[in-house]
């Protein structure tokens, strides 16, 4: 991930990062609806690797929810 984001900072691109340790998976808050307890620990983890780097524009933490009805 460094050596990508020391690329695009030569380039003069800022980048928004798709790290594992910050997407909330399957959908708003992970699965079933709910945040796993340590996601929270994740982004942390994931902005102090790679959030102060000139080239790291954000985090992609997920996509949009999709329109199957919860219960």
């Amino acid at each position: 991930m460094l050596r990508l984001l020391d690329w695009a900072k030569k380039y003069n691109m800022k980048l928004i990062l798709c790290n594992p340790q910050c997407y909330a998976k399957a959908g708003p808050g992970g699965p079933g609806g709910v945040i796993p307890a340590d996601y929270a620990d994740g982004v942390r983890a994931a902005v102090k690797d790679f959030g102060s780097h000139p080239a790291t524009f954000g985090f992609h933490v997920g996509d949009e929810p999709d329109a199957t009805p919860r219960s």
